[in-house]
């Protein structure tokens, strides 16, 4: 059938692929959660058609923050059969990774760096601060006062903040 989606496999082994963070070393970690039943019925229920190429995506309550080409798209997805873009900020590049902690998104911006935008005003984000990398920047994760950053060049950067 067009337009229909149907896997073939019925079950597979579903795994938890997470980094954990001890003491002052950084651990790789593969759990397994088993074997696990496949949706056979998969509906597209909304749609937000000029989000142009989202790289990485970050949901918070009622809102999706999206990594979006050359910017962070503030969506209000609380009614998933009509998302509605409701704000932007520019981004120098190719907006790549996200991560969403409190009222700031650390964006991932590809060959410009590590991107704070504050979203606490959904409709008007505004960056609040960067750091540069030395190459392209595709991943970021943030855990207290530090930030992960995966670049594809010089490895992962560990750096530390402050917000005002």
């Amino acid at each position: 059938m067009r337009g229909c989606f149907k896997p073939n496999i019925q079950r597979f082994n579903l795994f938890l692929l997470t980094f954990l963070i001890v003491g002052d070393f950084l651990l790789h970690v593969r759990i397994s959660l088993g074997q696990q039943q496949v949706a056979e019925n998969i509906e597209l229920i909304g749609r937000l058609s000029d989000c142009r190429t989202p790289h990485d995506l970050f949901i918070k309550d009622d809102y999706a923050c999206v990594a979006a080409v050359e910017s962070l798209k503030i969506v209000n997805v609380s009614n998933p059969r009509s998302p509605v873009e409701v704000g932007s900020c520019d981004t120098p590049e190719w907006a790549w990774g996200i991560y969403l902690l409190d009222n700031y998104a650390y964006v991932a911006d590809k060959r410009s760096d590590l991107r704070i935008i504050d979203v606490s005003r959904p409709s008007s984000p505004k960056e609040v601060g960067y750091h540069k990398t030395p190459s392209w920047v595709h991943s970021i994760y943030v855990l207290g006062d530090y930030a992960y950053v995966g670049d594809c060049k010089s490895g992962l950067w560990i750096l530390h903040f402050t917000l005002n």
